[in-house]
């Protein structure tokens, strides 16, 4: 799982730079490692701001940016490493919806043995399920 996040965040990082959407990759690196690490904390641009070193203004256009790389978001991906996913684990992506109504798929991947779907809608995967699914471009 840390292989998969390491590229998807050197994926973003070369992508975004690559397209000049960032001048200074440094302090967008720090953003994206802080955007992950809070991705189930509601924080405030100022909050985020301060811990990268930047403006507020800037973490909003980071985000922006984000939003225009990924697209419509056809899908939002949470990792867990738990073997039994509670309620409290999905929170973050319950809340999504609201905030993004184009999401299409939610998906946490976690260490729970068998597969399964919440009644409303998200799918909860094992690891190998969501590999599986990954590399037969099942996902998006």
């Amino acid at each position: 799982m840390q292989l998969q996040k390491s590229y998807c965040a050197d994926y973003l990082k070369e992508e975004i730079f690559a397209e000049g959407l960032v001048r200074k990759l440094q302090p967008f690196s720090r953003f994206l490692e802080i955007a992950a690490i809070g991705d189930s904390e509601v924080a405030s641009f100022e909050t985020i701001a301060r811990d990268c070193g930047v403006s507020a203004p800037t973490v909003r256009s980071y985000f922006e940016i984000l939003v225009d790389t990924l697209g419509d978001m056809a899908c939002a991906i949470e990792a867990k490493s738990s073997e039994k996913i509670h309620q409290d684990h999905l929170k973050g992506l319950r809340e999504i919806i609201e905030d993004y109504p184009t999401v299409g798929r939610r998906i946490v991947v976690s260490l729970e043995p068998i597969s399964r779907r919440t009644e409303d809608g998200i799918e909860i995967l094992s690891v190998p399920d969501f590999l599986a699914k990954l590399w037969n471009d099942e996902i998006v």
